[in-house]
């Protein structure tokens, strides 16, 4: 997921809202979607939010997506 203005003083809230299951929804830009990846039901997806709809992302594909158990 990906996050929008968050602040020092949020981080701790988000990542343990985050980890319990939880998102706070008025701080989301959108989610990911990749195919290996289960997606958060009924959260929107980043390529759908109005500033990122109409680009075509070559160079940062998969910027934000990363496999801790594959360093490539």
């Amino acid at each position: 997921m990906s996050f929008s203005r968050v602040t020092a003083d949020q981080v701790d809230g988000l990542l343990d809202a985050a980890l319990s299951g939880e998102v706070l929804e008025q701080l989301l830009l959108g989610q990911y979607r990749h195919p290996t990846l289960t997606p958060w039901p009924e959260l929107p997806f980043l390529e759908d939010h109005p500033f990122f709809r109409p680009q075509l992302r070559w160079v940062l594909e998969n910027s934000g997506l990363v496999d801790p158990t594959h360093l490539e």
